[in-house]
């Protein structure tokens, strides 16, 4: 090849990236994927400019809780398309998938054993999950390119949920149910250190358990419900603060 063609490869190659970026910026600015229910569980477009609503995958099967990839056109959703729970990894533009992960991956007992999707992490190139068995119910990690899942923790008798990764993608936190009471914790992903507790519940946080956690965009609070409304902590634990009081409807 002379340096003509290399310098015309170079520039087509390089328009041709243009253009996909440009294709993926619209296609995530159009639409945004939500859950259906008919018969069962499927996946639908929502136009956001007002337009009718699309099928986007809707078979015998279960699909659904979409979340979408930062960055790219990909999402990941569950389903069931193949006899066992399993996450799916998407792109919406050329169409394409792989299996995320499968309770095939980790579980002898895959059968009786089921998988929720958690968060993808900003990056976009790892997924937290939750997967449910008669052990209990743990957080995993997998990567969206591929590769096997890895736990997030060493605990013996999980009682995890609600995974939501830190801004720079170095911490996740995560509520448990240690000894009844809900716990929010976090830990370094990747690490060896056992998990932190960044708060263990009290009376004021028995409705924990109906949201995710959420980190705030610099990564110095988490936000999380409790019965006094929307409360604000460090994700060390060293102080925290009401943002929004609960207000009662007359």
């Amino acid at each position: 090849m002379d340096g003509r063609h290399a310098i015309a490869d170079a520039r087509t190659n390089h328009r041709g990236n243009r253009a996909k970026r440009r294709s993926e910026r619209n296609v995530r600015r159009r639409s945004t994927v939500a859950d259906a229910y008919a018969a069962n569980w499927d996946l639908v477009e929502l136009p956001l400019d007002g337009g009718p609503i699309r099928d986007l995958l809707a078979t015998v099967r279960i699909e659904c809780c979409a979340v979408s990839v930062p960055g790219t056109t990909k999402f990941a959703y569950l389903t069931n398309r193949s006899g066992l729970p399993e996450i799916r990894v998407r792109d919406h533009v050329d169409h394409s998938e792989r299996v995320g992960a499968s309770t095939r991956d980790f579980r002898a007992n895959s059968a009786s054993a089921r998988v929720d999707i958690g968060a993808v992490s900003r990056d976009g190139e790892s997924l937290a999950f939750i997967e449910y068995s008669s052990d209990g119910y743990a957080i995993w990690i997998t990567p969206i390119a591929g590769g096997m899942p890895v736990r997030l923790t060493r605990s013996r008798e999980p009682r995890e949920t609600a995974p939501s990764w830190s801004p720079d993608g170095k911490w996740i936190s995560f509520l448990a149910k240690y000894g009844g009471a809900p716990t929010l914790m976090r830990v370094r992903v990747g690490g060896a250190d056992e998990p932190a507790v960044i708060l263990r519940g009290g009376a004021d946080e028995s409705t924990t358990w109906c949201c995710v956690p959420q980190w705030s965009p610099a990564g110095d609070w988490i936000a999380f419900a409790s019965n006094r409304g929307i409360k604000l902590i460090r994700p060390d634990g060293t102080a925290q603060r009401v943002l929004s009081p609960l207000t009662k409807s007359r």
